[in-house]
């Protein structure tokens, strides 16, 4: 009888090198139009890059409005030591600020979330596979590259944007020399120290 495809069967003569089978191990037939052509690959590559980047910059936003309530303009209290906090934590892992930080929410519950077939969509466009035509392997894999860009794009920005705000900043006119105010406070202290040049003394 003839083996169907994806049909479990027993192959009694299935050791190669190329296979490292053995006699009686069981194995499911595949049609041959089963097997992914290799540009298939290239295209499903190109698709995670698009995600990647789609997810980079939806990260990098999400902070940006963090930002604004957290440590920019509609922030309250003391900035600079709020911008401390959030980058201690970061390096500490702590859950009490990693969990502020803006997060992907694909659960569904927010009436104006984001679900996955959509951020598919809007990353690959609509010359791309459909959401519905992958299968569960390649969805997994779609989200998971979606996910982690955003986090990252969103730890390296927030730690950015923190830096800038803890950190004392230089101070100088649009257009001028970024090292003339480090200059002059040295030119200043040098000025403020006494004379230690050695005195002639007449003869």
């Amino acid at each position: 009888m003839k083996d169907r495809p994806r049909q479990r069967a027993t192959l009694p003569n299935f050791a190669t090198p190329q296979t490292g089978g053995h006699p009686g191990a069981c194995g499911i037939v595949r049609p041959h139009h089963d097997q992914q052509p290799a540009d298939a690959d290239v295209c499903w590559d190109a698709t995670l890059r698009r995600l990647r980047a789609a997810a980079t910059e939806a990260g990098r936003s999400a902070v940006d409005w963090w930002e604004q309530d957290t440590i920019g303009g509609r922030a309250t209290g003391d900035v600079r030591a709020i911008a401390g906090r959030v980058l201690a934590g970061i390096d500490d892992g702590d859950p009490a600020v990693l969990d502020l930080l803006p997060r992907l929410d694909l659960s569904g519950q927010r009436a104006d979330g984001p679900i996955e077939a959509d951020l598919y969509t809007a990353a690959t466009g609509p010359a791309d596979s459909t959401w519905s035509a992958l299968g569960d392997s390649r969805r997994g894999e779609a989200i998971d590259v979606y996910r982690d860009a955003f986090d990252t794009a969103v730890l390296d920005r927030v730690t950015n944007l923190c830096r800038q705000t803890a950190e004392p900043a230089v101070r100088s006119k649009p257009g001028a020399d970024p090292t003339a105010t480090d200059r002059f406070e040295r030119t200043e202290n040098h000025h403020d120290q006494p004379d230690r040049r050695p005195v002639r003394r007449r003869r």
